[in-house]
């Protein structure tokens, strides 16, 4: 689950649900695996499809149309969803400023 506070020209939006625009990576050590939103018609919110594994670190990049600040917190569940191995705990996202491009690519 993921709680943000978006700041735009001084109005502010909150964003709370599961995911990141249908991704729910699992991390692990030294990788991740690729889960994502189910398709499968009737999938409730939060129903994930089981990806692939990959190494490495997970990278999301956002895309904005204006310049803003960005922050709030991440939920983790250690083990993953259906298994945890623990109690869940929040990260804080400290606020930082997200920048337009000059150049689209």
């Amino acid at each position: 689950r993921r709680q943000w506070d978006i700041n735009e020209g001084g109005q502010t939006s909150h964003v709370d649900g599961m995911g990141v625009i249908g991704k729910y990576p699992v991390l692990r050590q030294g990788g991740w695996r690729d889960d994502s939103q189910s398709h499968d018609p009737g999938a409730a919110e939060g129903e994930t499809a089981v990806g692939a594994e990959r190494e490495g670190t997970f990278v999301y990049q956002s895309c904005t149309q204006s310049e803003c600040i960005f922050g709030g917190r991440i939920n983790f569940i250690p083990g993953d969803k259906e298994n945890p191995s623990g109690d869940d705990f929040w990260v804080t996202v400290a606020p930082f400023q997200c920048n337009v491009s000059t150049y689209l690519y």
